[in-house]
């Protein structure tokens, strides 16, 4: 696979809390975890999932912000024969629900964000599934009109050769510190591999810093 995924995969990080201080909370979602299969093939109707679980909702008098669900994880498969058939998937949870039916007339207590979506990587000679790792739909509000939280990012990789990113623009190729600028106001989100690498596969940290610390300190 170019720029083999299976040496940088990540586990999906936790959601966070909502805001509480009258103990009306749910947790926070789990992130999913790592799957790594090396096989000589793969079929059947199984699942192979590494998703993110779902935000805590509020609770009691709900009188607490819900709180966020988890991303998702890593899935990478390496197959001699054929994938078929499998359900594969990596989502982002959905954000918890604020779940009270009366507004709170000195607070505005807000839902969850979603999970952002993991990774999935397939490399075989024939792959006969539809790899998933979408972004978490947010939680709601009971008690303000259309408000909810952030829908996660999606992310999916299929042979090594397909990148899908959808809820944003995003720039997939060429970004360094020197001119990262002259994207900024344009797009959402980076793809970043070359730009911060010392050589293939190994990660330069002076390079990423200064990446870091041009995104930071950028002004229109």
């Amino acid at each position: 696979m170019p720029g083999d995924p299976a040496s940088r995969i990540f586990f999906g990080g936790g959601g966070g809390a909502g805001h509480a201080n009258d103990d009306a909370i749910g947790p926070g979602g789990r992130g999913g975890g790592i799957v790594f299969l090396l096989t000589r093939s793969i079929s059947g109707a199984g699942t192979i999932s590494a998703d993110g679980a779902d935000g805590g909702s509020t609770t009691g008098a709900n009188r607490d912000g819900a709180s966020g669900a988890g991303g998702g994880g890593s899935i990478v498969i390496r197959a001699a024969g054929r994938v078929d058939d499998a359900d594969v998937h990596a989502n982002g949870g959905r954000g918890g629900d604020q779940l009270a039916s009366v507004a709170f007339p000195d607070d505005a207590y807000g839902p969850g964000g979603g999970g952002g979506g993991g990774l999935v990587a397939i490399s075989s000679p024939v792959i006969n599934v539809a790899p998933a790792a979408g972004g978490g739909a947010s939680g709601t509000s009971g008690t303000l009109d259309n408000v909810r939280g952030s829908g996660g990012w999606d992310l999916a990789v299929s042979g090594g050769a397909n990148v899908t990113i959808a809820n944003g623009i995003a720039l997939a190729s060429g970004v360094t510190a020197e001119n990262v600028g002259d994207y900024l106001p344009y797009v959402d989100a980076f793809l970043v591999g070359t730009g911060i690498e010392a050589r293939l596969g190994v990660l330069d940290p002076a390079r990423l810093r200064d990446l870091l610390d041009a995104v930071a300190t950028y002004r229109v």
